[in-house]
């Protein structure tokens, strides 16, 4: 999952917390980056910085993301990494 997908997760989940005033999606703190700012209704702010990495000759960010759910990695004959075992198709007991 890419990065900006996981920020727009963080934020929707975050936001129907119901001791979550607020999340600010987008606060820049200039070299320190740019991070979403949740404040919560007793006051506390807290700034959450999202980073992402990927394996050397990883991720094209300039191809779309391909988005892998369990039914499409079972139709390409795997299942999706980090599957547990229990999980996968091939699995018996």
């Amino acid at each position: 999952m890419r990065n900006t997908r996981v920020r727009e997760l963080v934020a929707r989940l975050l936001a129907e917390h119901p001791d979550v005033a607020s999340v600010d999606r987008e606060v820049d703190l200039g070299d320190k980056g740019r991070v979403q700012r949740v404040t919560c209704t007793d006051g506390v702010v807290i700034d959450l910085l999202v980073t992402s990495t990927s394996p050397p000759g990883g991720d094209d960010h300039r191809k779309p993301e391909r988005i892998v759910t369990k039914t499409r990695a079972q139709q390409e004959g795997g299942a999706p990494a980090g599957t547990p075992p229990s999980a996968q198709p091939e699995f018996s007991r």
